[in-house]
């Protein structure tokens, strides 16, 4: 496939002069073209394009003209030259439609025009998916030979107006039925409109832990995390992780222990939304040196590399380089194939796929300085050809990230998509369709995405299902929260606990604060403790100071822990203190209160001290 394929247009012209010599096409004719696409309910597209080719010179005239479209998913192909229809040559490849039309008659004459309608139905215009609608429409491979390019797009009203466009300048009018936007293409640029602001996936991931040694062992595995565009609720997380934290790339990991020669499968089921409004999350990392090191697969300090770097500065120079230079390599789709690096890539631009492109690209970024960093995960697609995935056990794809300080946030693009496309700008306008399972900064290869965790004897096992789900949570917050005595050599210390919180739900929380009042008077209150990311089904202990202003405190005491979190949502939970208990909900934790600790501590000082001497007494023996 081309590598800017989707509209090619091109004049085959047998051009009838004196002398019999051949002209370029742009020489001997005036050209415009009128692209109508009118996109169903269902996302079926009815295409229209309208050529008018006029005759320049009195002696040349046009025999042939020839459109190539990548996609053989065309139907119901028509074609008219002023007005009469003809029979067209169409020839299917795998990935390609070529018409050939040859005219019946001789236009001849200077500024005689021939008005040529090519019709069709094509199903890979439009993509409806989920609750989005897309619209990618790729620039035209040969702009320099039309004089005007007008395309005119119009979508059912019932998916409203488009909320993002590339190119940006467009004119809308809206009926009862139909939006109709409409641009004036000067360059023969692409289009694409997105209707919708989120996409909702439901998720079933499994990952296989084996641990053959004769010791326990810890095996760690990657859950898909929150990122600026994507939002992750866990429906379920069987077994639970002993932890689950995050790294300094932002990923969840999970930590789970596994008993010798025990294999261990961890099923995680959810939802996850994409979005198109950014969130910037308090611990997600920044730009930073680790986005700018060098790596296994992101050599920075090779030669070429730097040559590169100094000629590519912006991300979108490398952006463009990358989708030009490489080609995508379809045998991958079926075929296990190495990973190449940058280097290796470059030297061979015909077998990339979609981690060279990525490696490439964040190769070049890092060396021109630009924090750049991968992702990999899913990305959904109804064909594999425009926008192809790894599909040889799971689906799974990778695309690059680079940090914009101007907006300072990551934006993400994908050069493999922009390049099989045939064009399509997925610099600019990324779509919501792309899901990270793992981030890759501070390492090009760890921690693995899911779908890499196999055992050894199903190493083919399908352990990646997504699919549309219909909605995403939307339920208040909920943690358990105890506060537990801390202990020194077995002893309570005065004034000093353990507030313990758990997450009992699959969702992230951020920029939670917890407030502690009480009904009685106690010292070190008010009290607030900022929690910046508290993970789903995550457990915090932080230490917490609570003093009485009373030696002797026999009434019991009402903690009062209110926690607030950045969405404005609001719980609390009450603790009674008493002297000898603390109650919460039913939970009963044994607590010496203030006036019996420092006894303790006068008794279990004498007792280890007893103790001590007792062992010294029998040493010496």
């Amino acid at each position: 496939m081309g590598k800017r394929l989707l509209i090619f247009l091109t004049v085959f012209c047998v051009l009838a002069t004196k002398s019999e010599t051949q002209v370029f096409a742009s020489e001997n004719f005036a050209t415009t073209l009128d692209t109508v696409y009118t996109v169903s309910e269902t996302g079926l597209s009815q295409v229209k394009h309208t050529i008018e080719l006029q005759n320049r010179k009195p002696t040349v005239y046009a025999k042939q003209y020839g459109l190539k479209i990548s996609s053989p998913n065309l139907s119901q192909i028509k074609v008219k030259s002023n007005g009469s229809l003809i029979t067209p040559e169409i020839v299917k490849t795998e990935n390609q439609t070529s018409i050939g039309i040859t005219f019946p008659d001789t236009l001849l004459g200077e500024n005689k025009i021939r008005k040529i309608e090519i019709e069709y139905q094509d199903k890979d215009t439009a993509i409806l998916s989920g609750k989005v609608l897309e619209i990618l429409i790729p620039k035209i491979a040969n702009p320099d030979e039309y004089d005007s390019y007008h395309l005119t797009l119009n979508t059912p009203a019932s998916f409203g107006q488009p909320n993002r466009v590339t190119p940006a300048t467009f004119s809308l009018q809206e009926n009862n039925n139909q939006v109709t936007t409409k641009f004036a293409l000067t360059k023969g640029e692409g289009v694409v409109a997105l209707f919708g602001t989120q996409q909702i996936f439901q998720l079933e991931l499994q990952y296989h832990l084996e641990n053959s040694g004769s010791n326990t062992g810890l095996a760690q595995i990657a859950l898909p995390p929150d990122t600026t565009f994507q939002r992750v609720w866990y429906d379920q997380l069987e077994p639970l992780p002993q932890t689950i934290q995050s790294d300094v790339d932002g990923n969840w990991i999970a930590t789970y222990q596994i008993q010798p020669q025990e294999t261990l499968q961890v099923t995680a089921r959810g939802r996850v939304l994409t979005t198109l409004k950014p969130m910037q999350l308090p611990n997600h990392p920044q730009s930073s040196t680790n986005f700018l090191n060098e790596q296994a697969y992101w050599p920075t300090t090779d030669s070429k590399i730097l040559e590169l770097s100094q000629q590519y500065q912006t991300p979108r120079a490398i952006y463009d380089y990358v989708v030009e230079t490489l080609t995508y390599n379809y045998q991958a789709l079926e075929e296990q194939v190495p990973r190449l690096g940058a280097i290796e890539a470059l030297a061979k631009p015909d077998l990339a796929t979609c981690q060279e492109f990525s490696d490439v690209f964040v190769t070049l970024a890092r060396a021109a300085g630009l924090p750049t960093r991968q992702i990999t995960g899913y990305a959904h697609t109804q064909n594999s050809l425009l926008r192809p995935l790894e599909t040889k056990s799971d689906i799974l794809h990778a695309w690059p990230e680079y940090f914009d300080s101007e907006r300072q946030q990551w934006h993400p693009v994908d050069p493999t998509w922009g390049n099989t496309t045939g064009g399509v700008n997925y610099f600019d306008q990324f779509d919501l369709n792309h899901i990270a399972f793992a981030i890759n900064g501070s390492s090009s290869t760890l921690p693995y995405p899911a779908g890499s965790y196999k055992a050894t004897q199903q190493s083919e096992s399908k352990d990646v299902t997504v699919s549309f789900a219909p909605d995403f949570p939307d339920l208040p917050p909920q943690l358990e929260v105890e506060l537990l005595p801390a202990f020194h050599l077995g002893v309570p210390l005065p004034g000093n606990y353990r507030l313990k919180i758990k997450n009992l739900q699959g969702r992230a929380w951020y920029t939670t604060s917890i407030t502690a009042t009480s009904t009685q008077t106690v010292a070190s209150l008010p009290q607030t403790i900022d929690i910046p990311q508290l993970l789903p089904f995550e457990t915090l202990e932080i230490a917490f100071n609570l003093h009485t202003t009373t030696l002797w405190r026999s009434e019991a005491t009402d903690l009062q822990l209110a926690v607030q979190y950045a969405d404005d949502q609001n719980q609390t939970t009450t603790i009674r203190l008493s002297p000898f208990t603390v109650y919460q909900g039913g939970h009963i934790s044994r607590l010496l209160s203030y006036q019996f600790a420092i006894p303790g501590l006068v008794i279990g000082s004498v007792s280890l001290a007893l103790l001590a001497g007792s062992l010294l007494v029998r040493r010496r023996k």
